[in-house]
C-alpha cells in the first residue's frame, strides 16, 4: 500500500479549536485518547460549521465528536465485526457473496464517524491502493465471470485525488468492462464543495455507477449537500441513500420520516437503515433489535413501501446482510440470543441483545 495524505479540510487541532466548549465527557476522551490508543478524531470544517454549538445532544455533533463513553468496549466488540479478513481474496478485496464484492480502496475519511464500523481497521495516516493491487485485483475479476458488482469502498474513495480515483475505478474494469461498479461515500454530506463538476464529469466516464450515500439525520442533508448531489445526479449518476440506526440520533419515527423524505426530496433513493455493527467502543449508540422493527413498522404507515429503506443486520461471522424482519429470534438454554434465517441456518448474536418479543 502507498502513503497517502488526504487533501481535504480535515480538522484534526487541539481541543479548544473546535469551536464550542466541550463537554466533560468530551474532554475525557480527549485526555484519556493517547493512553487507550482511540480511533482518532477527524471532522471537516464544514461538519463543525453544522453543529449548534449550544446544544450537546446535537445530531452532527454526537456522530462525529468522541465521548469517554467510546473508551469502553464490550466483550463483543470486535476490531472486525464483519470478518471481512477471512473472506479477503486478493489484497484489499473482499468476498462474502457470489456475484458481488468489495474493494478498498482508501482508510482515509474525511470525517472519522465515531460508530464506523472499520473503526478498528482504519489507519491514521491513511493508505491507497497502488497499481499492483488494483491490477492482482482486476486478475481475480477477470477469473470470476459470476461477480457482476464491485462496491469501491475504504475509508471514502472520494477523498482520493482524481487521478488516483480514475485509475483505481478504470484499473478494476481492465479486463472486465461489464463489471459494474457502485461506490459508498461520506463526502457530500461532510464536505459537499469537494463535489467538483469536474469530479461529477470524472465520475460519469465509469456509468452505469451507482453512488451510496452516507447519512443519519436530516440535518446532515441542508441546501449545500442537495447542490454537491445534485452536481452528480446531472451527469445521470444513480444515488442511493444508507444509514445507520443510531441511539440518541435518529432512533425516533419523526426523525427516520423525516430522514427518508429528506433523502428523496433531494434524489437519493432510501436503500438502506443498518443495524449498528458491533465495533470497540460503540455500544452507547445501540438501539434494541426490538425497538428498530417497532420504528420501521410505524415509518412504513408514512411512506409508500417503495420509499423505506431495507433495515438490515450484518449477521455474526461475515453472514452477510439480511433484513432484519425476516428473522426469527430465539433464546438458548445458555441465554445467548440466536437469530435464524429463512433458510433454516442459525447463527449465535451478541449475548447482551434482547430478543424482541413477537
Amino acid at each position: 500500500m502507498e502513503a497517502f495524505s488526504p487533501t481535504d479540510a480535515a480538522v484534526r487541532r487541539p481541543i479548544p479549536s473546535l469551536g464550542f466548549p466541550l463537554t466533560a465527557s468530551e474532554r475525557a476522551f480527549f485526555a484519556r485518547a493517547g493512553s487507550a490508543r482511540a480511533f482518532p478524531f477527524r471532522a471537516t470544517a464544514f461538519l463543525l460549521s453544522c453543529i449548534d454549538p449550544a446544544d450537546p445532544a446535537d445530531p452532527i455533533r454526537r456522530q462525529i465528536v468522541p465521548t469517554e463513553d467510546e473508551l469502553a468496549a464490550r466483550g463483543y466488540e470486535r476490531d472486525d465485526p464483519l470478518d471481512e479478513g477471512r473472506f479477503t481474496v486478493a489484497p484489499g478485496l473482499v468476498r462474502r457473496y457470489r456475484d458481488r464484492c468489495i474493494f478498498k480502496a482508501t482508510d482515509a475519511c474525511a470525517v472519522h464517524c465515531r460508530f464506523c464500523f472499520r473503526k478498528g481497521l482504519l489507519g491514521e495516516a491513511g493508505f491507497v491502493a497502488g497499481k499492483g493491487e488494483v491490477r492482482e485485483a482486476a486478475r481475480w475479476l477477470a477469473r470470476r465471470p459470476e461477480v457482476r458488482e464491485v462496491l469501491v469502498t475504504g475509508g471514502d474513495p472520494l477523498v482520493l485525488p482524481p487521478a488516483r480515483l480514475e485509475a483505481i475505478m478504470s484499473g478494476l474494469r481492465e479486463f472486465r468492462p461489464d463489471v459494474s461498479l457502485r461506490i459508498g461515500t461520506r463526502l457530500p454530506a461532510a464536505d459537499p464543495e469537494r463535489i467538483t463538476d469536474e469530479l461529477a464529469l470524472l465520475l460519469a466516464r465509469f456509468r452505469p455507477l451507482w453512488i451510496t450515500v452516507h447519512c443519519n439525520h436530516p440535518a446532515e442533508l441542508s441546501a449545500p449537500v442537495a447542490a454537491a448531489l445534485g452536481r452528480i445526479m446531472s451527469r445521470g449518476i444513480r444515488l442511493g441513500g444508507q444509514s445507520v440506526l443510531l441511539a440518541g440520533i435518529n432512533d425516533d419515527a419523526e426523525t427516520l420520516h423525516a430522514l427518508f423524505k429528506r433523502q428523496a426530496e433531494v434524489g437519493l433513493r432510501p436503500y438502506y437503515l443498518f443495524h449498528l455493527d458491533p465495533a470497540p467502543g460503540t455500544s452507547h449508540f445501540r438501539v434494541p433489535l426490538e425497538r428498530g422493527l417497532e420504528l420501521m413498522e410505524e415509518v412504513k404507515t408514512r411512506f409508500p413501501r417503495t420509499a423505506v429503506p431495507v433495515y438490515a443486520l450484518d449477521l455474526p461471522d461475515g453472514g452477510g446482510k439480511a433484513p432484519v424482519s425476516s428473522l426469527r429470534f430465539e433464546r438458548g438454554a445458555d441465554g445467548s440470543l440466536r437469530l435464524r434465517e429463512r433458510s433454516g441456518s442459525v447463527c449465535r448474536y451478541r449475548p447482551d441483545e434482547e430478543a424482541p418479543r413477537r
